[in-house]
């Protein structure tokens, strides 16, 4: 496989050609989407239920308005980003921002983990 330079950026770097796919990219956003519907549900569950509130303020209006428009406006953000990282895949930046959502979302979803267990063990204790 032949390798260019790419030298639009600081951070130029030896990239494969744009018909290469990087599939640990593709992996990495696919799985930051399917952590954003997770978020976003585990998060509609828990402010119903009152065991949390949204820390987002943006997020936390939209839920206060609809929760539909919640998860549209939630799902689509996420996405669109999603989308811009992919259609610059052949950038060490996009490179870079791919990994620092996916950790993002998986702390997010060690809080969701920890919040449920708690939420369980109210339950439990309550009844």
């Amino acid at each position: 496989m032949s390798y260019v330079l790419a030298r639009t950026s600081p951070l130029a770097y030896a990239v494969p050609p744009p018909t290469a796919e990087p599939a640990w990219l593709r992996r990495i956003l696919s799985a930051t989407l399917v952590f954003n519907l997770v978020d976003a549900v585990l998060t509609l569950w828990l402010v119903t239920v009152g065991a949390a509130e949204e820390a987002n303020p943006l997020m936390a209006a939209a839920l206060q308005t609809s929760p539909l428009l919640f998860m549209v406006l939630k799902m689509g953000i996420v996405s669109g980003g999603v989308l811009y990282l992919w259609s610059h895949r052949g950038r060490r930046l996009a490179h870079m921002g791919g990994l620092a959502v996916f950790f993002v979302y998986m702390a997010v979803m060690a809080w969701h983990v920890q919040s449920v267990e708690a939420l369980a063990v109210w339950l439990r204790t309550a009844a």
